[in-house]
């Protein structure tokens, strides 16, 4: 893909950044436009009065070059508006990227706090069960079915294990660190 000369990528940087005056710019444009197509009607004019011999010759040039005036102002209007409007669909391509990108953190931070926070309460929850299970095991006679509560000490502990990771997990895609 053939790139712009310095000059006219700078002349349209600055016109795309002035989109917060949108305004002045637009006046800038049709200035610019004025002046332009005013020299152009006036040295043309004098160069076709020039040139003629006769009034039929003078009004095929005037025609002529009313013709090539369209043709070269409707070429040069296609040729900035394709370049403003390509960088305006690669400008909204990249919001909604960036918007995509929000909503995908946001719901990974909404799960990463949900899941804290059942951690944060299934430890509390754990912690009660661990005094329980200790308790049952120091009272329990000494040919009482001793297996059954360690199993379920065992049980209980790999559950505030789990809620431990949990939490660790949760915290790092929340950047929480009071729970």
């Amino acid at each position: 893909m053939k790139t712009l000369p310095a000059k006219a990528t700078l002349f349209l940087n600055r016109m795309t950044q002035s989109v917060a005056h949108p305004i002045w710019a637009s006046l800038g444009l049709a200035l610019a436009y004025m002046v332009l197509c005013s020299a152009y009607i006036t040295i043309s004019g004098r160069f076709a009065a020039g040139v003629a011999g006769s009034v039929e010759q003078l009004r095929n040039i005037e025609l002529l070059k009313g013709l090539v005036f369209v043709v070269v102002t409707g070429i040069g209007y296609f040729v900035f508006a394709a370049i403003l409007l390509r960088r305006v669909a690669a400008q909204q391509y990249r919001i909604a990227q960036q918007q995509h990108a929000l909503l995908t953190a946001d719901s990974r931070a909404m799960a990463g706090i949900f899941a804290v926070s059942i951690a944060h309460d299934m430890r509390n929850m754990l912690g009660v069960a661990i005094a329980h299970e200790e308790e049952l095991r120091h009272q329990l006679p000494p040919d009482g079915d001793h297996m059954a509560i360690a199993f379920l000490g065992k049980a209980i502990h790999e559950l505030s294990a789990l809620a431990t990771r949990l939490m660790a997990l949760g915290r790092t895609g929340t950047g929480l660190a009071f729970c």
